[in-house]
């Protein structure tokens, strides 16, 4: 680590299954920079304007959100073209503790509907167990009894931090999610999975779901180099748009 160079190195794996995987790749190491000039990159950002100018012809284009954006103008939304919203129904307070309703959810199900914009939700999963992924997705449904659930209800599990010590293998993780979709989806509603495009090309690749693709090119206004089937893609967690103080996820939903 303290030569300059690349090196062609080789990570391998196994999970406690003894499935095992290999991937090549390249370790580079560079000179330090200079501490007394540090680097500041430019904040980015990605016009929610220029993402309807890029795909409106063949998809609707909305956001996703979460306590994380404040107060939100739904009238706003509407105005500026907003076709649907995808809403943060909840989340565990973490591992083993219980399920939180996000603090906005109720009152962003409520405008969203007052503005008749069509409405997804997700839940932020800790789950470590097919049960509590089960158990997971009934609390969702009775957080969202009464409410009108245009879009699908997505599983979003992504603490891989704490992999290993949940002692869980891939199976395990698909498990899980396969528990929670199935639930949702006996009680009548479409459920989806949400993964990054290295998570869906390297770790989830057998499955039937609907999928919730997050990948942020570069150029969001470019489509997404990930192959595999999705209908709902989140392509930037950069995105401004009046109504919204700061950033915020912008979505496309791609009409079949």
């Amino acid at each position: 680590l303290n030569s300059v160079g690349d090196y062609s190195l080789v990570f391998e794996a196994t999970d406690h299954s003894m499935n095992q995987v290999s991937m090549p790749f390249t370790l580079s190491v560079y000179e330090p920079k200079n501490s007394s000039t540090p680097s500041s990159p430019s904040a980015t950002k990605t016009l929610f304007e220029d993402i309807v100018t890029s795909y409106s012809s063949f998809g609707e284009v909305g956001l996703d959100l979460s306590s994380w954006q404040g107060d939100v103008d739904f009238h706003a939304l509407k105005e500026q073209g907003v076709q649907f919203v995808i809403l943060r129904v909840g989340t565990a307070k973490g591992t083993y503790e219980e399920n939180v309703l996000d603090n906005h959810f109720i009152q962003y199900i409520t405008e969203a509907q007052k503005e008749g914009i069509p409405v997804g939700v997700y839940f932020y999963s800790y789950a470590n167990s097919e049960e509590r992924a089960i158990s997971d997705a009934r609390w969702v449904l009775e957080q969202i009894q009464g409410y009108p659930i245009d879009l699908p209800i997505a599983f979003d599990w992504e603490n891989f931090s704490s992999f290993r010590d949940y002692q869980i293998s891939l199976l395990d993780l698909a498990y899980m999610a396969d528990g929670f979709l199935s639930t949702i989806s006996e009680a009548g509603y479409q459920g989806m999975l949400y993964g990054s495009k290295s998570y869906l090309e390297r770790l989830w690749t057998n499955h039937d779901h609907l999928v919730w693709l997050a990948h942020y090119p570069n150029d969001p206004t470019i489509k997404t180099s990930y192959e595999g089937d999705y209908e709902y893609w989140q392509l930037c967690s950069d995105g401004v748009i009046s109504g919204i103080s700061g950033y915020v996820d912008i979505d496309v939903r791609f009409r079949k």
